[in-house]
């Protein structure tokens, strides 16, 4: 995705690239919204209600890269959440929004875009004792350095001819914060969300290991 401002300093336009498509968002006239600055917002914020996928890839970008539109950022982000997204936290909003773009990119294709897995082959997230945890150091672990042999959910072994969950350590630690937040609150019956800070005391505190986990070691993870 790529945002960019047109003109000067006066009226300004704007245009979303996203995928194939380029949004361009002409600026809007002073009198009719006068309450905010600078002008391209005003029209930017009504193209977004119009269109709910351009508003979620949106403040995914803002929450991510919001320095490089920051005069706009204040005014917009906080009318876009309450506007589209009413009685929630802007920032976890924008968090979960974040964490679905990274699921849909490194996770979806084993555990499916419901969280219910393949059976017999890949585990489901959705109501799972790992997901549903109350703190998330077994699955920051499993994320950064990826799962080896059996494992059981909810009490119960899954059985699998590919025991094995590939690490994600390339991630940044916003990004592993931000898919397991959204992982959580879609499938673990809103269970809190995970900051990149608990994530980099993990990665720290292993950072000399290089193979997977397992099971048995994971369960010596307190999460309680």
């Amino acid at each position: 995705m790529i945002f960019r401002k047109h003109g000067g300093d006066g009226d300004r336009a704007a245009s979303v690239s996203f995928g194939s498509s380029d949004y361009r968002l002409e600026p809007a006239r002073r009198e009719r919204f006068g309450l905010f600055t600078p002008r391209w917002c005003h029209v930017l914020v009504m193209e977004m209600l119009l269109s709910p996928t351009l508003c979620a890839h949106l403040i995914a970008m803002l929450y991510r890269d919001y320095l490089k539109i920051r005069s706009a950022v204040p005014t917009l982000f906080l009318v876009l959440i309450s506007t589209v997204l009413p009685g929630q936290e802007p920032a976890q909003v924008a968090q979960k929004l974040a964490g679905k773009q990274v699921y849909a990119t490194v996770c979806f294709a084993c555990h499916q875009p419901t969280g219910a897995g393949i059976p017999g082959m890949f585990p489901p997230l959705a109501g799972s004792d790992w997901v549903t945890a109350k703190k998330p150091d077994r699955l920051i672990r499993m994320v950064l350095h990826g799962l080896i042999g059996p494992i059981s959910v909810n009490g119960k072994p899954f059985a699998t001819p590919a025991p094995i969950m590939p690490p994600q350590g390339t991630l940044t630690d916003a990004q592993v914060a931000d898919v397991l937040t959204y992982v959580r609150a879609a499938f673990g019956a809103g269970t809190p969300a995970v900051t990149a800070a608990e994530v980099g005391v993990v990665r720290q505190a292993e950072a000399s290991r290089s193979g997977p986990w397992t099971e048995a070691e994971l369960l010596k993870i307190p999460v309680e």
